[in-house]
């Protein structure tokens, strides 16, 4: 605590929130993919869909959906800012709903708990890719009442 107090510019960043705008390569650093056996044909799936998420993820930061990059991150890890220190019990990942368990998800999920974004794997177009991401966020985020809409 001393040396915070000798060197509080240092520290500062720790203990002062100050909002940083959110961009699609900050949100891609926060993210750790978790992908398929290389080689695998889930693991090439996962590839065009990663490639649609990257689109999304622009067409975001650029305005063309009713969603904000922060309500993005508010869906997936339940917060709309990273914290000063990161990310540090666990790490954001993105995972894909391969699993049939009745009927394969077309929307996203997210587990805020282990934060943890699940990307579907039903869509062979970047638009009904789009449209998913979309409604599938903004209902969850207008059922929880979330601030982030």
């Amino acid at each position: 605590m001393n040396r915070s107090k000798s060197y509080p510019t240092l520290f500062r960043h720790l203990f002062v929130y100050q909002h940083e705008k959110r961009t699609v390569d900050i949100i891609n650093d926060v993210f750790q993919v978790k992908r398929s056996v290389r080689g695998s044909n889930k693991f090439k799936r996962e590839n065009i869909l990663l490639s649609y998420w990257n689109e999304f993820l622009i067409d975001v930061e650029e305005g063309e959906t009713e969603l904000s990059l922060e309500m993005i991150l508010g869906f997936a890890a339940g917060c709309r800012e990273i914290p000063s220190i990161g990310f540090t019990s666990h790490t954001l990942s993105i995972s894909f709903l391969h699993e049939k368990i009745i009927i394969k998800s077309q929307f996203p999920k997210a587990n805020t708990f282990i934060v943890r974004l699940y990307l579907p794997t039903t869509h062979f177009t970047y638009n009904e890719f789009r449209n998913a991401m979309v409604l599938g966020t903004l209902k969850v985020l207008v059922i929880l009442k979330h601030p982030y809409r």
